[in-house]
């Protein structure tokens, strides 16, 4: 009997082992499993290459160094910088000489008109439009000169002279039985005739 005890003791403990081992054979079949699962892969940056700079030894005995593979070369302005030429003045316009005669002796016969109390002669020098304007002041102060008999002594500051437009004007002093005066007179060619476009006594 205490041999079957023992016996049976034994089988159980033989049992236990195997049922230990199996565990431990499950446990390590699984770990097994674990390992065998694939393994995730974390995927990695592609490396970018970093562009060098390393001076050769010539170019660091020269003191010149490359420039990067990858940078734009700067290029320095060479010159200085241009300037636009300013445009040349017109030249002023020079006054003719058979114009300048022309015009004085248009001067002479208007003023000998008016100191004649000519009033007709004297407004056909004016220009047409210019006439229209004038012609009743030039009639009445004509009409004051007779009435007292006054004459005009008539001479030359400046001589007839081209002006921005293209006219000739010139100055005139005037000797009135009282008073010194000045009068301004400008003259205009109108398809090939001279006519007076201006005649006033200036201050």
């Amino acid at each position: 009997m205490l041999r079957l005890g023992a016996s049976l003791a034994g089988v159980l403990a033989l049992l236990m082992i195997l049922a230990g081992c199996q565990g431990g054979a499950a446990s390590s079949s699984g770990d097994g499993d674990q390992r065998l699962l694939p393994t995730p892969t974390v995927p990695t940056a592609t490396p970018v290459p970093v562009p060098t700079n390393t001076p050769s030894p010539s170019e660091a005995a020269s003191g010149t160094f490359p420039l990067p593979t990858n940078a734009a070369p700067t290029t320095a302005p060479t010159g200085a910088p241009t300037q636009t030429p300013e445009p040349s003045p017109t030249p002023a316009p020079v006054a003719s000489e058979e114009d300048v005669a022309v015009i004085r002796q248009m001067v002479a016969d208007y003023w000998a008109a008016l100191n004649d109390y000519d009033v007709d002669l004297a407004i056909t020098m004016l220009e047409p439009g210019y006439r229209e304007a004038e012609e009743g002041l030039i009639r009445r102060d004509i009409g004051r000169m007779k009435l007292f008999r006054a004459k005009l002594g008539v001479s030359e500051e400046t001589p007839p002279t081209l002006n921005g437009e293209g006219d000739y004007e010139t100055y005139l002093s005037l000797e009135t039985p009282v008073d010194t005066r000045r009068a301004h007179m400008v003259f205009r060619k109108i398809d090939g005739q001279w006519w007076i476009i201006f005649s006033k006594q200036i201050e």
